[in-house]
């Protein structure tokens, strides 16, 4: 007899009350856990993640989802789970087992993934974990010193990290508390808050790209186009340049120091102190023109006060790769055919239209819309440089010592002072530097888009993508 007819000859005979079992079988003891256990153990892996969660970009290789939190490698669902337990039985809550633990977290936590080995890019992580690896044959002081140094490591990442997210928290905090819900002119130093930005290039796209690519495109090289994101932190909101290859004056400082310029004057909420978070790349962010920028706009009342903040290398990844992740993902989707194209694309690849916004350097016939300055022969008159500059991750400007620099190489060092500004030179200083001039696409460019690219570009934008060549 079957489980249907069974019930259905109950249901005749009592009614609608339950069936009881009868004797005999094989009985379960195990108390089942209750809703509150489930929500605790929910509760542990989001926090959890939180916590130690890198902020990864929008598409991650190997996830299909875009709002994923990625743990780094190490914290495996194992180790979390027995750190769970220590947290459990610390706090007097009932232990479910490991199998349950994984099942609540593939169920009700999908967005919470661990990181694959081959996604940890810092070198000094994949140098010491080699060596640990194949420690087998050391003594025990030897593979005691290997675990001190990567533990010294990790646990210096981690208080950056932590850092960048208290930074980042009190800027929202600071937004709403103040009404702040998206990047706006605002005249500088005007309002007494403290903001948080970071800023970033990203790598360049092309155009025309077309979601079905035709095979012959696969092998040429259409037109460039460079990305530079700054990003606010309390209202959410990315400004993204883009840069023409026949308007870039390549991505040197005096590149980033325009689009910064240009993104507070422009864009900038007029707090009176700013944090910033950038990466370690010395030919865009960490070298002496970036910090003597800084201690100018100082000395000019631009700002009161002026932390620059960088990352650890291998582990830079921060809101503006998160924003660079969601636009490729619309980006390799569309048919784009020009500079406007690809504004659209920015536009469209976060679900508030303001979230991702775009800015054009230039257009495609040379028009400049976003100057750039030749901002090391203004600067290198008036300011000394710091020497060793390298390993230090934190530099401090403030208006009550106009002209000084603070730094520290790590949070727990103590912080020095070095006095950048030459006075008297300062005072000297043209409101201004000088303009950069666009160099324009080299002539041999020129023939190559007019007739390999020309033809894969929309018709009635031909003649502004691939013109004939002059």
């Amino acid at each position: 007899m079957d489980k249907l007819t069974k019930l259905s000859q109950h249901f005749q005979a009592n009614g609608l009350v339950p069936m009881q079992r009868k004797a005999g079988g094989r009985k379960n003891n195990t108390k089942a856990f209750t809703f509150e256990d489930t929500g605790h153990t929910v509760r542990f892996i989001k926090n959890f993640a939180h916590d130690h969660g890198l902020c990864l970009p929008g598409r991650v290789p190997g996830f299909k989802r875009d709002d994923i939190t990625i743990l780094p490698s190490a914290y495996t669902k194992h180790r979390v789970y027995r750190l769970y337990e220590d947290y459990a039985r610390a706090t007097g809550r009932r232990v479910i087992c490991k199998s349950s633990f994984k099942q609540l977290w593939l169920e009700l936590c999908p967005f919470v993934v661990v990181a694959k080995p081959m996604t940890d890019l810092c070198w000094k992580c994949q140098s010491n974990n080699n060596k640990i690896f194949r420690s087998a044959n050391m003594t025990n002081a030897e593979k005691n010193a290997l675990l001190q140094e990567q533990q010294r490591h990790l646990s210096q990442v981690d208080e950056e990290r932590a850092l960048y997210k208290r930074m980042r928290d009190q800027a929202q905090v600071v937004a709403g508390e103040n009404n702040l819900s998206q990047l706006e002119t605002t005249p500088p130093n005007s309002r007494p808050v403290h903001m948080h930005y970071s800023f970033d290039f990203a790598q360049q796209v092309h155009y025309p790209n077309m979601a079905a690519q035709p095979g012959p495109l696969y092998f040429l090289t259409p037109r460039k186009c460079g990305v530079f994101g700054a990003h606010c932190e309390g209202v959410k909101q990315q400004i993204n340049y883009l840069i023409d290859e026949g308007i870039s004056a390549g991505k040197g400082s005096n590149a980033v120091i325009s689009y910064l310029h240009h993104f507070f004057a422009t864009f900038g909420l007029g707090e009176t102190s700013a944090d910033l978070h950038c990466d370690n790349c010395a030919g865009q962010n960490k070298n002496r023109w970036v910090l003597f920028y800084f201690a100018w706009r100082i000395q000019q009342g631009l700002h009161s006060e002026v932390t620059l903040n960088f990352m650890p290398p291998g582990h830079t990844k921060f809101a503006p790769d998160q924003y660079f992740g969601m636009f490729k993902k619309t980006y390799r989707r569309e048919h784009v055919s020009c500079l406007e194209d690809i504004a659209k694309a920015v536009t469209m690849s976060t679900a508030e239209a303001k979230s991702n916004r775009a800015q054009l350097v230039g257009l495609e016939d040379g028009t400049v819309l976003v100057p750039t300055y030749d901002w090391q022969a203004f600067l290198a008159p008036a300011y000394k440089t710091l020497q060793g500059i390298k390993p230090i991750g934190h530099f401090r400007f403030t208006s009550q010592d106009p002209g000084a620099c603070f730094y520290r190489t790590t949070l727990a060092d103590q912080e020095k002072k070095f006095q950048m500004a030459v006075q008297h030179e300062v005072e000297r200083l043209p409101p201004m530097p000088q303009q950069i001039l666009p160099p324009g696409l080299p002539r041999a460019r020129q023939v190559y888009l007019h007739d390999h690219i020309r033809e894969f570009v929309a018709a009635h934008k031909r003649d502004l993508v691939c013109p004939k060549p002059l």
